[in-house]
């Protein structure tokens, strides 16, 4: 019982209730303060039953907690939803529930449960670890951040496909209008599109305007993109995707490094030259794709 409470604020977080209720209208219009007052009373006493080992009830005012809160809008990233997923992929593991465990993961993975390094270290689900699917589902963990775009649409309403970004170098910027640094590095973006386009390499700016998109975001991204000149694709990221790769903690602009294979070779924090970002795109664009060995697995584990 010591390691679960030393382990409590990543495996039996309460939902983060203030840090986006307030800018999010969608969820504004779902979630009274009677609705947060009873997800909070719900969530400690989930806690409360999983330390007494009734994982049953535990796993069943989780499943309260999910009623009340909004389906997020778009794409499925909510980390409030991914952990409440996660923490019933523990419930049913202690209750000898293989499949019912491995398929909570998978939802918690879906909704934005994207630390890798958690998973591939933490021991809590021990008997699973070695099993195929609980392999598979790490392996779409890892590469869960690189594709963090995918299902969203650029600007033009087209949807951003992860086919068509099979086997080449991605860079994924995440900027915003406000920025000064994201702005001054825009540039080179443009430059590396232009330079390196033929070779493989594609780039993608996940913008935030400091609000969830709506038609006066997109219009305010349109008009700076027009006078910039921005010859790659841009979207309008959403709080799911920044919570999920914790930006909020870190800074703008943000920038992943994606390999050939699909995995984040790097992510940097701050501004870039031209010649550091080619510093560190070339060698990715000189490595050559790998097939992957476990495509048809993790297609199944989706």
């Amino acid at each position: 019982m010591t390691r679960l409470l030393l382990l409590f604020p990543v495996l039996f977080a309460l939902p983060d209730l203030s840090a986006n209720e307030a800018t999010t209208k969608e969820k504004e219009k779902k979630l009274t303060q009677e609705d947060i007052r009873k997800i909070q009373t719900l969530s400690q006493e989930a806690y409360t039953l999983y330390q007494g080992k009734d994982h049953a009830n535990s796993n069943e005012r989780f499943r309260e907690i999910l009623a009340i809160l909004p389906s997020p809008a778009g794409p499925p990233q909510d980390p409030r939803i991914a952990n409440i997923h996660y923490n019933m992929a523990l419930n049913h593991y202690f209750l000898g529930l293989k499949k019912e465990a491995l398929d909570s993961l998978s939802k918690a993975i879906a909704h934005g449960f994207w630390n890798h390094e958690f998973l591939a270290r933490d021991t809590t689900m021990k008997d699973l670890r070695e099993e195929k699917e609980y392999q598979a589902l790490l392996d779409r963990c890892r590469r869960a951040t690189p594709e963090m775009a995918f299902g969203l649409r650029d600007l033009a309403g087209n949807e951003i496909k992860k086919e068509d970004y099979e086997g080449k170098v991605l860079i994924i910027d995440i900027w915003g209008t406000w920025c000064p640094p994201c702005k001054a590095e825009i540039p080179h973006f443009i430059s590396l599109q232009e330079k390196y386009g033929k070779d493989g390499l594609r780039v993608i700016g996940l913008t935030w305007e400091k609000r969830p998109p709506d038609d006066a975001v997109k219009t305010k991204v349109e008009t700076f993109a027009k006078s910039a000149k921005i010859n790659y694709t841009l979207a309008l990221a959403t709080e799911g995707i920044l919570a999920s790769i914790n930006l909020r903690v870190e800074g703008f602009p943000t920038t992943f490094f994606i390999g050939r294979d699909g995995l984040v070779a790097e992510r940097i924090t701050g501004m870039l030259s031209q010649a550091e970002l080619e510093a560190k795109v070339l060698p990715l664009l000189a490595a050559k794709p790998k097939a992957s060995t476990d495509a048809g697995t993790d297609k199944e584990a989706k």
